[in-house]
């Protein structure tokens, strides 16, 4: 809305005539013509309120002696209304000449007292007076409201440039939190590729060793790429949680089976270092709401970082009992302890007992704060305890039995952390079945065409999409594993040349996922690409057989 503007010429003020004789009316307003004022007429007090109420006057000329409601009632109820409080009064009367009826006027409010016949360039004189006082506010008022309609004006400017600039900073914050999700996707890609490789060869290779030396260089590169591993997946897990994209896919979970695999994962880092593992599991544990690979996770980091502050020939023990309405985890060791004044920091990320360049341990600091978030995530307390340095830590983990329902949950598929790999012996079985895998890069198409081969499928191996396409109908495989990232096209496009087939050419053919990528993003895209798996390199050979078969017995079926 625009601001009024003061310098224009004012509006003719408003003049009230009120008096019951018409007569009087055009007289009067003959009287104030010369003024050139809006004269607007009252017959009746009741009327004359009325008008009052809706209108703004410079000067109300009052009659005494009128019908109903005489002009001192009229004035006592101006002076009580929102709208007539103020207006000056100027009483007209022939019949009430008295000094008494006069003081009776003023006390009523009145500004003059005038009684007739009157001088008319005397009732002139006081209207223009109560005029031009009428125009002088009128101006200031107008100024005023220009001067509010500036200042709101200019607020509002300003908050639309706060809009604009808070608009603009969000959009470059969601364009570099994207860039950071692209980057950190990108570099797990990279790194889980060669990664991938070295893990699966490694295992094969040490499966096939002879000689000792040659099988504890493979443990050695095997145990060194899972660390390397660790890091990735931690600071992947950070960049959700921060992100506020850490889902939890809660199931009923038996506790031991977490522990267990949790147990099976640390054993060889213990065994290397000559640290006991003692694992004392209650019977009545039971089950409790969770994710299971998060509570494996969990369970495994804090176990990791047990043994790895234990010295050989240390205990790390792994201890679990039922309290309701929760189960009890704890972790204790003998190992270096932690110092009294840096116990309150210990789940902070980046945050380490001893950051030297000669520090004896590695890793970033974001194990034990990424499993607080998990902790809390499921609704779960954890605390550590250490009477100080050289006499050891423990750890005791609170996990709610039933997870209340203000906990965040969906039904993303877990990412499995390569860290869970054990090198157990194959039992799946692929004897017969056809498989086609593509992948670009050579290392881990042959490790995954190994892999599945030695489980005993059928493999053809593609390495680009046009490759795959073109011996498809050929091979007529059972299940395809495909890489997503491959120069040129990409899977993706391999899925959707093979959903566009017909089913009697293979367009059903269950396929499977298999990449680098590992967010969760990642696989709720693949899932609706049309895939019907998704794994994650570097690749569980058990798991990954176990899929392949669930899928193959599925389409035959």
């Amino acid at each position: 809305m625009a601001a009024p503007d003061p310098s224009a010429p004012p509006e003719p003020a408003g003049v009230l005539v009120v008096d019951d004789a018409p007569a009087n009316l055009v007289a009067l307003g003959v009287v104030l013509a010369p003024l050139g004022v809006r004269v607007v007429e009252a017959r009746s007090g009741a009327e004359a309120l009325e008008k009052v109420e809706h209108e703004r006057f410079a000067v109300v000329l009052l009659d005494v002696q009128m019908p109903e409601m005489d002009g001192f009632e009229v004035a006592r109820r101006l002076r009580q209304s929102a709208t007539g409080a103020e207006v000056p009064i100027i009483f007209l009367t022939a019949m009430h000449r008295d000094e008494q009826y006069a003081r009776k006027g003023y006390a009523s409010g009145a500004a003059d007292y005038i009684t007739k016949p009157f001088d008319a360039d005397v009732l002139c004189a006081r209207v223009k007076a109560f005029v031009d006082l009428f125009h002088q506010h009128e101006r200031r008022r107008v100024e005023q409201v220009a001067e509010r309609t500036r200042e709101r004006d200019r607020a509002l400017e300003q908050l639309a440039r706060l809009l604009e600039s808070e608009r603009a900073s969000r959009r470059e914050a969601e364009i570099a939190n994207s860039a950071k999700d692209a980057f950190l996707a990108t570099v797990s890609h990279e790194l889980r590729t060669p990664l991938s490789a070295i893990l699966g060869w490694s295992v094969i290779a040490r499966r096939h060793a002879c000689a000792p030396e040659v099988e504890r260089a493979l443990s050695i590169i095997e145990r060194n790429a899972r660390a390397q591993m660790r890091i990735i997946e931690d600071v992947l897990d950070l960049g959700r949680i921060v992100g506020g994209k850490m889902r939890l896919e809660l199931s009923t979970t038996r506790v031991a089976d977490a522990i267990e695999g949790a147990v099976l994962a640390v054993r060889p880092a213990a065994d290397s270092k000559r640290v006991r593992l003692d694992v004392r599991v209650d019977e009545d544990t039971g089950d409790i709401d969770a994710d299971p690979d998060r509570l494996q996770q969990i369970v495994w980091n804090v176990l990791s970082n047990a043994i790895k502050f234990t010295p050989s020939g240390g205990r790390v023990e792994v201890s679990s009992a039922r309290r309701e309405p929760a189960v009890i985890i704890e972790i204790r060791d003998d190992g270096l302890g932690i110092p009294a004044d840096f116990l309150p920091s210990v789940f902070e990320p980046f945050r380490q007992a001893d950051g030297s360049t000669a520090r004896r341990q590695g890793g970033l600091g974001l194990g034990l704060s990424i499993v607080k978030e998990l902790v809390h995530a499921h609704g779960g307390t954890i605390s550590a305890q250490s009477e100080g340095e050289g006499r050891g830590a423990t750890f005791t983990i609170e996990m709610p039995i039933h997870v209340s329902p203000e906990v965040e949950h969906e039904s993303i598929p877990a990412m499995p952390r390569a860290e869970a790999v054990d090198g157990a012996p194959r039992e799946t079985r692929l004897d017969g079945v056809r498989l086609l895998v593509v992948d670009d890069d050579d290392d881990s198409r042959e490790l995954i065409a190994c892999i599945l081969t030695d489980h005993g499928a059928n493999v053809t191996s593609a390495a680009s999409v046009e490759e795959a396409l073109r011996v498809f109908e050929r091979v007529g495989p059972d299940v395809v594993l495909s890489d997503i990232a491959m120069p040129g096209s990409d899977g993706y496009s391999l899925i959707r040349g093979i959903r566009a087939l017909p089913a009697g050419r293979g367009g059903a053919t269950p396929a499977v996922a298999l990449t680098a990528y590992a967010r969760a993003v990642d696989a709720e895209r693949a899932l609706a690409a049309g895939f019907q798996a998704h794994v994650t390199k570097p690749v569980d050979p058990e798991r990954l057989a176990r899929v392949v078969s669930d899928l193959a017995s599925g389409a035959a079926t």
